[in-house]
């Protein structure tokens, strides 16, 4: 039962995730909903599906996601080699499930779906933040939100590349991370080796 329910629920959210890219809107209908995911409008609300803020949570448990997946690869300190993984995995993440990749691209740097994506514990904001304080990266503390911004606007900008066909997943990632490495003050030369490591 709670197989068949977490089944439902993913189509859920999988429609969701469609209909807010379709549209380009986070207003949807519970019965567009419903259609879409191929349940009745019962379904929706027996899974707990708050029609008020599904866009926000749905954006918020994607990145919620996003940061235990990266935090679960890898548990090292060094912020870089945290930062080169995790736009990785973002890039072959939006390549394995292009719906969940369309849904970034239009949305990510929406404030509140930035913040819910890339901020929070564990996140590419702490990454950032503890390379800047650490002194591995060579940014000012005025500069942090403008490095995450800056990557994010990167990081989308691959998983396009990537959902379009210009470049795999491997190399949009890695070219990405090189230089944003190189842009937080990494040596050329040691932000390769980090963003083509595997």
């Amino acid at each position: 039962m709670a197989t068949q329910l977490l089944t439902v629920k993913k189509r859920i959210q999988q429609a969701a995730l469609q209909l807010f890219t379709e549209r380009g809107t986070s207003d949807i209908s519970i019965s567009e909903l419903a259609q879409k995911a191929g349940v009745a409008r019962g379904t929706i609300y027996n899974n707990h599906v708050n029609p008020d803020s599904l866009f926000e949570d749905l954006a918020a448990e994607l990145g919620q996601i996003m940061n235990e997946e990266v935090e679960s690869r890898f548990d090292g300190h060094d912020p870089a080699l945290r930062v080169a993984k995790g736009i990785r995995l973002y890039v072959r993440k939006a390549y394995e499930e292009p719906s969940w990749g369309r849904f970034v691209c239009r949305f990510g740097m929406n404030p509140k779906v930035l913040m819910m994506l890339w901020g929070g514990e564990h996140s590419p904001m702490t990454d950032i933040n503890n390379g800047a304080y650490s002194g591995r990266f060579q940014l000012q503390s005025s500069q942090f939100q403008m490095a995450l911004a800056m990557t994010a606007s990167s990081v989308l900008s691959a998983i396009l590349l990537t959902l379009e066909g210009h470049k795999t997943w491997q190399v949009a990632g890695s070219e990405t991370a090189e230089l944003i490495l190189r842009s937080y003050g990494l040596s050329a030369e040691e932000a390769h080796q980090i963003a083509w490591m595997d």
